[in-house]
């Protein structure tokens, strides 16, 4: 089986949860800041030319050297930097690999990359979808003209298309989240029981 772990940038994560990815010898992938904490991911992406100017260089030396990186930015895959990702305002997944749906959403999109790498099963982690003690990320905000996530209540939707629709089960892992109707929750130990039987596409 080809399991998948999308990790996000939710204040829910903790350090004791990737471990436990890590023992499953489970496939990490991941977004934005993820890369200070994932530098084993398989997969990257981060979507603004602000994020990479900022910490682009960064992001790519300390990721692994096999990492497949991806951006939104033009300007970013035209340096040869990351392979470009376009997108456009349907919801749902995209079979089209380097085209995604739902707009700027870098975690969905993320979870929309992975498929193309044909996982038997994708879990979420840090998709919390909401903020805790007014933070946003489980890391500091950006600094200031960057997007530190804003409103989240209309991102339900975009979820729930893209669980609808990819062909590949999506269960919700992080600790605490707010995409309660979109994405089944399971704790990481049941997912670990799942991946152990046949897992069959909603």
């Amino acid at each position: 089986m080809s399991i998948w772990v999308c990790v996000g940038s939710g204040p829910s994560l903790v350090p004791d949860d990737l471990d436990f990815v890590r023992e499953q010898g489970w496939r990490i992938a991941t977004c934005n800041m993820g890369f200070t904490i994932c530098p084993d991911a398989r997969v990257f992406h981060a979507m603004d030319s602000a994020w990479w100017e900022q910490y682009g260089d960064e992001a790519l030396e300390t990721l692994r050297p096999d990492c497949q990186v991806w951006t939104g930015s033009d300007d970013v895959a035209s340096e040869g930097k990351a392979r470009l990702v376009t997108w456009d305002g349907e919801q749902g997944y995209s079979d089209t690999v380097g085209h995604c749906h739902g707009g700027k959403l870098s975690g969905l999109q993320l979870i929309n990359i992975v498929g193309w790498y044909q996982p038997t099963l994708v879990i979420l982690l840090g998709y919390d979808n909401m903020a805790r003690h007014g933070q946003q990320h489980w890391h500091q905000d950006y600094p200031d003209g960057m997007h530190n996530g804003g409103t989240v209540d209309q991102r339900d939707g975009d979820y729930a298309a893209m669980f609808r629709t990819a062909p590949f089960p999506i269960v919700n892992c992080s600790r605490r989240t707010n995409i309660l109707d979109s994405i089944p929750r399971m704790k990481l130990t049941d997912a670990a029981a799942m991946a152990m039987k046949p897992v069959e596409v909603h």
